[in-house]
């Protein structure tokens, strides 16, 4: 397993890797590039080989070329030359996190029309990605995808153009979302599916004797009564009746609380306004209806939202745009958030709220001393940290076995689990942990050559009514092609690169987890071109099944719809911007009684900060 690990986190690191440009000046007006790496560089080659064959056996001169760089450093060179220069490729990789930018900069194509009739016209593609064309309609208004597994996936595209039109501006290429990680031998959660329910219980020999857990009744399935729930709720029991041997001094403990009561056994960073933010999501899928009401067309349902009414979607006037911490309709749900949370953080220990409350730089250090010495046993991670968390915590099982032998006490051989986000509840079930929309798309730029090409015969001849393709309709037969089963295994195992949609990701993670299709070659590095040894072959089928079980607990939390989903729309305007902030000096306030003297729940001072900082807010 050291091993095997140990090639886990080669592959993150390979994938992060910094690469250099390759010479793209002198283009052809017929040459359409794409943005690259050396991971994806095997199966983009492959394709734009198929593709320009495609396009060569109709007559058109478009040929497809590859262009090998960072996705960051593409999306350097379009921040400082401007879309418009032309190094830019004319495919390049969008981070969702920079989709917003990229749009209010005008960088990218309006895609919504060519996903109908260049990706979705055929019944191959209307399965693939989830979309009927609808007849007659152009826009979003020809595309009909309500009720499909993909539809969370493809709702991270939506966005408002420069008119305020809601468009499509790439074509989803990989998901992020959290995951749980285990030691199901210590603690885990195990999950059963029955009548269109899904009960998830919590397994483990180190939660056998927490008393008070609240477990499944007698309507839940015969093997899951009476199993304690899979709650924030019990979480926190659990996590209080672990003890820490952490020292605390006076100074940061002036209320002479109990220090030692308490322990990040299960853990998830709820302080933080990224993974806290996870928690306030379940307000969004809870109540998608209510705000489809009370936002703009445009905007998405997120946490900050455009009002309905409005049509500039870069409006400056603050009294546009509403939130779940201003409209009293959410109130009630927002408390019971707030409080979960800081119930939450408490139970890691009375050292992490004291310090929470007045000296929260040592907190971090603190939560990795945790990892290190083998207290965390369950933890939740990113899909790009599915290799890291696990060498954490087989690290962290040595010590912690090396512990209890010396106390005489015998201990397993780790078995580690993974599951979906949402597989936690609170609330009395009727919250549940809900991500952020993550990854990476497919863009067009918005300036690509309207150049159309047209068909030629053998003798170089114009076709009397020919076909004609015009280059952004090449382009997107490029991606159609690229985002196909063919190359999704490939660009998962290297990349950590999964695809959002239901029949792809089930392919890759059935391939993934059979260890099928193996390259019987090394493809980079010194051995490069050479065969992998039969030891070489099999380390990487273990990989492969590890990485395939992590990658079907990400899928599945993004192929769910409204209360069902496990994932929820970034907000789609400027605004947005103040809430990362804004939460983590809420909720440093709420635990400092010297800050915090009326002893305000979080809720409330959220609240009363992100107003604060609304009306100070200067918009770019």
């Amino acid at each position: 397993m050291k091993k095997i690990l140990t090639m886990l986190a080669s592959l993150a690191i390979v994938g992060s890797s910094t690469l250099t440009v390759m010479a793209c000046n002198k283009r052809k007006p017929n040459e359409i590039w794409v943005q690259t790496n050396t991971i994806w560089l095997p199966s983009y080659q492959k394709a734009a080989k198929k593709v320009n064959k495609s396009f060569k056996d109709r007559g058109l001169d478009w040929q497809i070329k590859l262009k090998e760089i960072d996705i960051f450093q593409e999306k350097e060179i379009i921040g400082t030359r401007g879309i418009r220069d032309k190094s830019v490729s004319d495919i390049f990789t969008v981070p969702i996190g920079d989709y917003v930018l990229y749009l209010n900069k005008n960088n990218l194509y309006d895609m919504t029309d060519l996903i109908k009739t260049k990706l979705v016209n055929d019944k191959d593609g209307q399965e693939r990605y989830g979309i009927k064309p609808v007849d007659n309609k152009s826009g979003l208004d020809g595309l009909n995808m309500n009720g499909s597994k993909d539809e969370l996936a493809w709702k991270s595209a939506i966005a408002p153009n420069q008119n305020g039109k809601a468009m499509l501006g790439f074509v989803p290429m990989a998901i992020e979302n959290q995951l749980w990680i285990f030691d199901e031998n210590r603690v885990g959660i195990k999950k059963e599916v029955k009548d269109g329910m899904k009960y998830t219980y919590l397994v483990g020999e180190e939660i056998a004797g927490v008393n008070d857990l609240e477990k499944w009744d007698e309507k839940a399935p015969d093997n899951v009564k009476n199993k304690p729930k899979a709650s924030i709720e019990n979480i926190i029991k659990i996590n209080l009746s672990k003890k820490n041997n952490e020292k605390i001094s006076d100074a940061d403990n002036k209320r002479k609380i109990d220090t030692t009561k308490g322990a990040p056994f299960i853990f998830l960073d709820a302080a933080g306004s990224f993974i806290g933010g996870m928690l306030l999501n379940s307000i969004l899928v809870n109540n998608l209806d209510k705000i489809k009401n009370l936002k703009a067309d445009f905007a998405s349902d997120g946490l900050v939202w455009i009002k309905k009414g409005v049509t500039n979607p870069k409006t400056k006037n603050k009294n546009d745009y509403d939130s779940i911490f201003e409209n009293e309709a959410f109130a009630s749900e927002l408390k019971l958030v707030g409080d979960t949370i800081t119930d939450y953080v408490k139970s890691l220990g009375g050292h992490i709220e004291v310090l929470y409350g007045g000296n929260p730089g040592q907190v971090g250090q603190i939560l990795a001393n945790a990892r290190r010495d083998g207290v965390t046993a369950m933890t939740l991670a990113g899909s790009y940290e599915v290799s890291g968390k696990l060498k954490e915590l087989q690290d962290g099982h040595k010590v912690y076995a090396a512990k209890q032998k010396a106390e005489g006490k015998s201990v397993k051989e780790p078995k580690y689990g993974f599951a979906s986000i949402g597989d936690v509840t609170f609330g009395g079930g009727k919250h549940k942990i809900t991500g952020f929309a993550g990854g990476f798309g497919w863009g067009i730029k918005s300036t690509i050559d309207k150049r159309v090409a047209e068909q030629k015969d053998e003798k170089g001849k114009v076709v009397a009514n020919g076909i004609k393709l015009s280059k952004a309709e090449a382009a997107m037969e490029f991606i159609k092609e690229i985002s196909s089963e063919e190359y999704a295994t490939d660009l998962a195992y290297g990349d950590g690169k999964i695809s959002p949609f239901k029949k792809v990701g089930d392919h890759l993670v059935k391939e993934l987890k059979e260890a099928k299709n193996i390259n019987p070659k090394h493809i980079d590095g010194p051995k490069a071109g050479k065969d992998k040894t039969e030891s070489e072959l099999k380390e990487e089928k273990e990989i492969r099944n590890i990485l395939g079980n992590a990658y079907e607990s990400i899928l599945e939390s993004y192929q769910g719809n409204g209360k069902d989903g496990q994932i929820a729309s970034r907000s789609n305007n400027e605004l947005f911007g103040i809430y990362w902030d804004t939460f983590s000096e809420a909720f440093g306030a709420t635990l400092n009684t010297e800050i915090n003297v009326k002893k305000e729940d979080f809720a409330t001072v959220l609240k009363r900060l992100y107003k604060d900082k609304k009306t100070k807010y200067v918009f770019g």
